[in-house]
């Protein structure tokens, strides 16, 4: 199962406006059920992660009943987030979906656990650390290899990390 099919997902960031001059304000009011944010579009290139989370406490007070996901998209930049900043989106309750995009399997651990107990599930971005990553409890491939090769990514996903998965 691929994680938002069948629900209204909407993708927010910094070019989406509405009257509160707030980015994602009022997003609720387009009936989706979730969005998803893209962390780059958070803080400016540079810029330190200082105020990220007030940022998107008023993304998530602005729309009551929204669930959200946070994406590391690498475009127009790659900010990884801090594991105090995806403990603090998962412990909120209202993120669903974390992104992972650092390929570093022990970060991906430490993120799974921070977000241990709460509805935040993390998924690799990356095929080439799926089997391993799977091992330390992400809950599965959100990439684009998915698209293609969707039967090479639900095998080990469904079940089948054993020795045989690295073959792939």
């Amino acid at each position: 199962e691929i994680w938002g099919r069948g629900q209204g997902i909407g993708s927010v960031g910094r070019g989406r406006r509405v009257r509160s001059g707030t980015p994602a304000a009022g997003l609720g009011v387009t009936r989706v059920d979730s969005g998803v944010l893209s962390a780059a579009m958070l803080r400016d290139e540079g810029e330190e992660e200082t105020g990220l989370t007030g940022k998107v406490q008023v993304i998530l007070d602005a729309n009551p009943g929204v669930a959200f996901g946070i994406y590391e998209c690498p475009l127009p930049y790659h900010r990884i987030l801090s594991t105090a900043s995806v403990e603090w989106m998962a412990k909120t309750n209202r993120f669903v979906f974390f992104k992972e995009t650092s390929h570093d399997v022990t970060l991906m651990a430490e993120r799974v656990r921070v977000s241990a107990g709460t509805p935040m599930k993390v998924f690799n971005a990356g095929i080439e650390t799926l089997v391993d990553s799977l091992a330390v409890g992400v809950s599965g491939l959100s990439g684009w290899v998915v698209n293609v090769y969707p039967e090479h990514v639900a095998w080990p996903c469904a079940g089948g990390r054993d020795r045989q998965s690295h073959r792939l």
